[in-house]
């Protein structure tokens, strides 16, 4: 990993920046020096604690969009790669790969989670659909008409939890967004599978249909069928249906011996 860093005084002379308080801008500088050669920083509030900052200077660096944060705790210096420039022979990867394939980098080099290669932005809905090429194998993006997009928050989540899933699986994933669901509805029933452990498309499937067919379809229907114990009956439901799966696969096993 390269040793030392450096910065584009187009961003830290910018207005954005410099009107920003003192122990702000520290920060930024200390996160940068501390960075992967990505850009990534793993212990942001470890670093806060380091250099006297506090958890406002953090939020205001994301909140004037020097910084992008994920769910890990981890977070990127969005305008890296106009600060540095590594030779590759020095050169090392990232270990937050599952961030970074969450990342754009735009033309003037900024990182992004926003869909902004191409003019409207990405919406997956009926007129754009996932085909084969739709995922980038090395970067795990989205792509359509060969840009490459930040996918909604359902995609994302089921990129992290399925890292080699196909695109047909998320076609039917969006196919749920085209009956009228929620995106974070579709986000719950992915939760839930992971919180379940169960980690197939199938069950995720289960316990869409089953909301659909009491006619949830909002995150406020979703909330108020839960408080009546629907979630405890989809639980029950769910499990069921796998022993049932699994009786049938034990029987046709033994009727084959037979």
């Amino acid at each position: 990993m390269a040793e030392r860093r450096m910065f584009a005084k187009s961003i830290i002379d910018s207005d954005s920046f410099v009107d920003m308080p003192t122990s702000s801008r520290l920060l930024y500088y200390d996160l940068s020096m501390r960075a992967d050669d990505d850009g990534f920083v793993n212990s942001p509030k470890k670093i806060i604690k380091m250099t006297g900052a506090s958890d406002d200077d953090l939020k205001l660096l994301i909140a004037k969009k020097f910084l992008i944060p994920f769910e890990s705790g981890v977070v990127v210096i969005k305008h890296w790669k106009i600060h540095n420039y590594i030779q590759k022979d020095r050169y090392k990867e990232t270990l937050h790969l599952e961030e970074k394939a969450l990342l754009g980098t735009l033309e003037n080099k900024e990182y992004t989670l926003d869909t902004q290669c191409i003019q409207n932005g990405y919406n997956l809905d009926t007129q754009v659909r996932l085909d084969k090429d739709s995922i980038d194998k090395d970067s795990g993006r989205l792509v359509v008409d060969g840009c490459h997009h930040n996918p909604k928050s359902y995609v994302q989540k089921y990129l992290k939890a399925f890292p080699t899933c196909s695109s047909l699986e998320l076609e039917k994933l969006a196919s749920y967004e085209d009956d009228g669901m929620e995106e974070e509805v579709i986000c719950m029933a992915i939760d839930e599978a992971i919180n379940n452990n169960v980690r197939k498309l199938k069950y995720i499937e289960a316990i869409l249909k089953n909301w659909l067919g009491n006619s949830i379809k909002t995150i406020i229907q979703l909330e108020a069928y839960k408080k009546q114990g629907g979630d405890n009956n989809d639980t029950r439901t769910n499990k069921q249906t796998t022993r049932d799966a699994e009786l049938d696969k034990f029987l046709q096993g033994r009727f084959t011996e037979l």
